[in-house]
């Protein structure tokens, strides 16, 4: 095993795996709403007029349904491979609605080093 080659490499691939999922899972949840918009139907209905028949777009849906399922399953496990990844030391004292996001981010940052951060919570928000 080399010097870079550990828990902190590991963990990084982790990280970028979970980014490269919520990137497909966005682009996914468009692409649904595109194939359920209003603006697809209305085109379905105008190219039926023309032609005599319509596009079925029922598998492509469902095939993007299933895709979003399966990125969802695999994101779940990533994510358990990263917490098990995590130190247990690690706590952000104070703030107990943190979004996971940058709860992972900085997990992920506080094992870099001299990295140093500092929450200052708005009195009006929380």
């Amino acid at each position: 095993m080399s010097a870079i080659d550990g828990p902190g490499q590991a963990k990084r691939e982790y990280t970028q795996l979970l980014r490269l999922h919520e990137r497909l899972l966005t682009q996914f949840q468009k692409a649904r709403e595109d194939l359920s918009a209003p603006g697809t139907a209305a085109l379905v209905k105008e190219i039926k007029a023309r032609t005599g028949s319509a596009p079925d777009l029922a598998a492509v849906k469902t095939s993007v349904e299933e895709a979003i399922r399966a990125l969802k399953l695999s994101e779940s496990a990533l994510q358990g491979a990263v917490i098990q990844e995590t130190p247990d030391e690690f706590e952000i004292d104070g703030i107990t609605n943190m979004p996971v996001y940058l709860q992972r981010y900085l997990a992920e940052r506080t094992a870099a080093p001299g990295f140093s951060c500092e929450v200052v919570q708005d009195e009006v928000r929380g």
